[in-house]
C-alpha cells in the first residue's frame, strides 16, 4: 500500500449517518443531522420486527418509519457540508 493511502470521508464513516439493514436487503443509510431517536424500522435482521405487532400498532409503527425517513436516505458515498467523522 502506499505511504499517501488514505480514506474517502463520506454519509458511510459520518457520525450523523444511521444504518438499517436486513436479510434480503442491502444495507440503508440515513441522515440523521437532526438526532431524533429513529424509530424501529422493521428489520428482523436487526430485531426490530413490526409485522407480528397488533394491526393498530404495526400501522402506526410503519407510518412513523416512513415519516422519519422522508428526506433522510443518503447515499453512503455522499457528503455534505454538514459531515462530521463518527467516533468508534
Amino acid at each position: 500500500m502506499k505511504n499517501n493511502y488514505r480514506k474517502q470521508n463520506g454519509c458511510w464513516n459520518c457520525h450523523h449517518c444511521e444504518m438499517t439493514s436486513d436479510h434480503d436487503e442491502p444495507t440503508s443509510f440515513w441522515c440523521n443531522q437532526d438526532a431524533t431517536k429513529r424509530p424501529i424500522s422493521g428489520s428482523v435482521l436487526m430485531d426490530e420486527r413490526i409485522h407480528a405487532l397488533p394491526d393498530t400498532e404495526r400501522h402506526l409503527a410503519y407510518e412513523t418509519w416512513d415519516k422519519w425517513c422522508e428526506g433522510r436516505r443518503c447515499d453512503p458515498f455522499g457528503t455534505c457540508d454538514d459531515y462530521k467523522e463518527a467516533t468508534p
